[in-house]
């Protein structure tokens, strides 16, 4: 194996050496342009800028008012007392839980009922037909009585401190939702949790860092979050469409209330073993981000519409110039490779973009240990190498067929996300009200 790398190493460098300058700048054109915007500048940001700090922990979060833990979900009877036991023993206590079975078919809604006899939740709900998490969660904060929900996956464990550091930035007025840092709870299941135990590693402490650094945070992740009940039910709750946590958020930011990160507050949740599946997680992330942004919530891209704001308008620009464009700008530019040079130098250009890739991966890896003071994510760099490639050259393409597939036939409106008795009666853009599709 060492021979086959250096070899490839060693023509890479034969053919760079012989290229004239303005042939280096041309293979190297993708880079620049997109790939380190992309990648690197966002890196070299946070480390100088040093964005992540301590929220001071000397005030007690009960200042903040009651909160409720809500936990829904459908056939998690492997995961959901897992879930619930990772909350008895935080740094803080006094909170109300409350899981929603949607309509389980094996015993999950049994586990919880034996939960609440034991005092570890404190209501367990069934809905006997399922109708989503979307509505699941609604009844929840319904039936809560907390100031402040804090919503979790059933498959999702949290540090000792989750509950609490999560619950920080709340003090700021401007801020109204928070996400934590979400890591893979099973990077032993095999090379695909290992790649995305990388992604999540690195994209969610340092990609949202950095979002937070320009007020440009958009999502709060449904596997683990905190919301102030004014700016939830200001806005309706959760909507029954694609994308349910995405689209509150962006709701949320629109009625001008504020998202926040902190990236101590640490969750881990389980992702997908298996790479067909990986697959299919991703085309629904990717179809739910076209549908919420330039469908579902398009008028805020309008000018002229009085829900129109201009701070809204920057992160859907960062969303085509660092993720819409590069996915796209590899694949013209090979083509153009194809029809002007020899195979030697398409495949020295995706070497060039291969070797970048781990490269840059390492040193934000690095990064994000430094910022989580947890070095035993450190322990993954040798599959960074795998990750790195699956990403640029496997997961790009899916994305790309997902964009296209998407803008002209509209998929995520065929999603399972919820039984299509429920889709059938769809919220519409303006909170609270509803329409039948």
């Amino acid at each position: 194996m060492f021979d086959f790398i250096s070899q490839f190493a060693g023509n890479i460098y034969e053919v760079v050496t012989t290229l004239p300058l303005h042939m280096l700048i041309i293979l190297s054109f993708l880079m620049i342009s997109v790939e380190l915007p992309k990648y690197t500048l966002g890196f070299i940001v946070v480390m100088l800028t040093r964005p992540w700090r301590d929220y001071e922990h000397g005030r007690d979060v009960h200042e903040l008012g009651k909160f409720s833990v809500i936990i829904a979900g459908h056939n998690e009877e492997d995961a959901i007392e897992k879930c619930v036991r990772s909350l008895d023993n935080q740094t803080v206590s006094g909170f109300e839980i409350i899981c929603v079975d949607d309509g389980s078919s094996d015993r999950t809604f049994e586990i919880m009922t034996r939960l609440e006899r034991e005092g570890l939740i404190h209501r367990a709900v069934r809905l006997e037909l399922r109708g989503g998490k979307a509505s699941a969660l609604n009844m929840a904060t319904r039936l809560a009585t907390g100031d402040v929900f804090i919503i979790l996956d059933a498959d999702s464990n949290l540090e000792v401190d989750a509950v609490e550091t999560v619950l920080m930035p709340l003090f700021d007025p401007t801020i109204h939702a928070v996400s934590g840092t979400v890591l893979c709870g099973n990077p032993e299941a095999g090379w695909v949790a290992k790649c995305q135990a990388i992604e999540y590693a690195v994209g969610i402490p340092l990609g949202r860092t950095l979002l937070n650094l320009f007020d440009q945070l958009v999502m709060v992740s449904g596997a683990f979050g905190a919301f102030k009940r004014e700016a939830w039910e200001a806005v309706g709750g959760m909507d029954v469409g694609p994308g349910e946590d995405f689209d509150l958020c962006m709701r949320m930011r629109r009625m001008g209330y504020g998202i926040g990160f902190y990236h101590k507050s640490i969750c881990y949740t389980d992702v997908p073993d298996q790479s067909w599946n990986l697959v299919r997680q991703r085309m629904r992330w990717e179809r739910d981000a076209v549908w919420v942004r330039f469908r579902k919530l398009k008028a805020g891209l309008n000018p002229l519409s009085p829900v129109y704001r201009t701070k809204e308008l920057w992160h859907n620009i960062e969303f085509m110039m660092l993720t819409v464009i590069p996915t796209f700008a590899m694949y013209i530019y090979l083509m153009y490779l194809m029809g002007t040079m020899q195979w030697i130098m398409i495949f020295t250009i995706l070497g060039f973009l291969a070797i970048y890739y781990m490269i840059n991966d390492v040193l934000c890896l690095c990064m994000s240990a430094i910022m989580l003071k947890r070095t035993d994510i450190l322990k993954l760099i040798p599959w960074i190498p795998v990750m790195s490639s699956y990403n640029a050259f496997i997961m790009r393409g899916v994305r790309a067929y997902t964009f296209i597939d998407e803008w002209i036939f509209s998929r995520s409106m065929q999603d399972d996300f919820a039984p299509f008795k429920v889709q059938n009666w769809r919220v519409d853009s303006t909170p609270g009200e509803f329409k039948q599709r």
